[in-house]
């Protein structure tokens, strides 16, 4: 090839490689839009619309990724399916977008959960209460909602959200019995100076608005007692029910009840002895069962009547929620055996014991692991509080087993420490010691009551009030 013919060639190839690179440029100028932006477009579009269409209608709210009906009593939310497999564990129905537990969870919400909240009073759902263990709120409180998604495979398609999920002790989908519209706590804004209070779901991990377990700051939970611990693993997306990762869904949330029926149904539950009988028993003992307002609910006085009145209340499709009062004259061993008996109906299907009255414990206090009444059976060593009962006068001493080193041999040894205290305010002293480098108090949160089972109740309350005021896990073992 001669010079002048290469450098035609040459000049040719150049040009092709140049039309080339600008067909690729034009064609390639950089990474399209991702699913989700191209959802969240859809989202804005629909928003848009939405506000232009409704913008005077007091009956309609419109929010970024939300439409709600205060009318017809429904809310809908675009949403995002996440794609998670059917073996993985799954702990969320729906979450926010600032979440990060996509890996967990069956669908990302367009809506933010504070906006949703505020959807469903707007349709006249009142809010509730989460659980929170350290209050003794064990029961997510509120009205139930009706949680349905809808989208497109091979045509229009609905289910329940709670069939959406497999529940390996069940042996199949969770029951279809609504979720709670408990409503997220509010708290301390991070890094916030001032203590502003946020929206948690807004906020903090893991922005949940949908939760399959007993979640403190979701916006809907579950209407059973589910800690993240006993459901963790054995729940798991339904291969029923599949979706495309990044797949656009719609979320709709209905009330239970739409002719404004309350399913929360607030009671008093007071226990008192006999009058001018020595021996006190859970057949005998005196009831009292008062709504929210103080008013009589049953016709009789006995346990079995106030039983009868939950029975009804449950077939009629609410919740009794059960504040309990123990007279003070009635004696420990009357307390334990009602407590015995509220056990066994609280339940999803029976009553929700609600917490105590100030300074009083827990009722489940009084029915405690007697395994654990033997210090050798025992992980970890609690305070023990041995309270006497003398003619009606009540002491008491107190005993803290701990293991330490020795600084010298540098071995464990176990150190007895005992103090006494008599009265309740000695017990309060006595918690207030601090550790060797001052830090922090002694001993752990737990503390193991012993008392006469013929004490009477109202000699135990100030002691276990003392208790309670630092130590909030009392667990009372009758002598």
């Amino acid at each position: 090839m001669n010079n002048s013919n290469r450098f035609a060639w040459f000049r040719a190839l150049s040009c092709l490689v140049g039309v080339c690179i600008s067909i690729l440029a034009c064609g390639q100028a950089g990474p399209g839009p991702t699913r989700r932006e191209k959802n969240k477009t859809l989202v804005q579009n629909t928003f848009d619309s939405n506000t232009k269409e409704h913008w005077a209608n007091s009956n309609i709210l419109v929010r970024p990724g939300l439409l709600a009906n205060r009318i017809g009593k429904w809310v809908k939310v675009q949403a995002e399916a996440v794609g998670t497999g059917s073996n993985s564990p799954c702990e969320f129905m729906l979450i926010s977008e600032a979440s990060g537990h996509d890996y967990e969870a069956l669908m990302i919400s367009f809506a933010k959960p504070s906006d949703i909240h505020d959807a469903l009073v707007f349709i006249g759902i009142r809010p509730g209460r989460p659980v929170d263990g350290s209050k003794y709120c064990f029961w997510p409180k509120g009205e139930r909602v009706i949680t349905t998604v809808e989208w497109a495979k091979d045509g229009p398609r609905r289910a329940r959200g709670e069939s959406l999920i497999v529940n390996s002790d069940m042996q199949g989908p969770l029951p279809n019995d609504g979720f709670v519209f408990v409503g997220s706590v509010m708290k301390k804004a991070p890094n916030d100076s001032a203590g502003t209070n946020v929206y948690a779901a807004d906020v903090f991990g893991p922005n949940c608005i949908v939760s399959y377990f007993n979640d403190p700051e979701t916006v809907l939970d579950v209407p059973r007692v589910a800690s993240q611990g006993s459901m963790y693993d054995i729940q798991h997306p339904n291969p029923v029910y599949s979706f495309s990762t990044g797949q656009l869904v719609s979320v709709m949330f209905e009330p239970e009840y739409k002719d404004g029926k309350r399913r929360v149904s607030d009671f008093v539950l007071k226990i008192a002895p006999p009058p001018l009988t020595a021996v006190v028993a859970v057949s005998n003992a005196v009831i009292q069962l008062t709504d929210a307002a103080g008013i009589s609910q049953m016709k009789g006085a006995r346990l079995q009547d106030a039983l009868a009145v939950f029975e009804e209340v449950v077939k009629d499709g609410r919740d009794p929620f059960v504040r309990v009062e123990f007279d003070a004259g009635l004696p420990l061993s009357a307390v334990r055996s009602v407590c015995t008996f509220l056990d066994a109906i609280n339940t999803a299907r029976g009553v929700r014991i609600e917490p105590p009255p100030a300074g009083h414990a827990y009722y489940r206090a009084f029915i405690p692991d007697e395994n654990l009444r033997t210090q050798a059976n025992r992980s970890m060593q609690p305070w023990e509080l041995r309270i006497s009962d003398t003619d009606g006068k009540a002491g008491g001493t107190m005993v803290l087993i701990e293991d330490k080193v020795d600084r010298t041999t540098e071995k464990w040894h176990t150190v007895t420490n005992r103090y006494g205290a008599c009265t309740p305010d000695g017990i309060r002293k006595v918690f207030e010691t601090k550790t060797e480098d001052g830090t922090q108090r002694v001993g752990p949160a737990y503390v193991f009551v012993f008392a006469p089972k013929s004490m009477l109740y109202g000699n135990l309350v100030p002691f276990l009030a003392a208790c309670l005021e630092t130590r909030p896990y009392v667990h009372v073992y009758l002598e």
